[in-house]
């Protein structure tokens, strides 16, 4: 229970740390220069939203592929 508390309160002077340098309240940017960096932001997260997706779905029919030509196959020898 000691270790917990231990680990604990670290955990609370840290996120306190990273809260207070995350708190940047003299940047600012103009709407081009935020639109720029929202877009630049959106393209990236979609690039790697797409490989994910595409690389999911080939694992997805080459799994489902080989399963059912194996099924087809077996049911051939029987004479199905």
């Amino acid at each position: 229970m000691k270790r917990f508390k231990s680990v604990a309160i670290i955990l609370l002077f840290c996120s306190l740390a990273i809260w207070s340098s995350c708190n940047n309240t003299g940047v600012s940017l103009d709407p081009t220069q935020v639109k720029t960096k929202v877009d630049s932001i959106v393209q990236v997260q979609s690039v790697a939203i797409r490989d994910s997706a595409n690389a999911a779905c080939q694992l997805h029919i080459q799994t489902h592929l080989a399963v059912k030509a194996d099924s087809i196959v077996s049911a051939k020898a029987s004479g199905k």
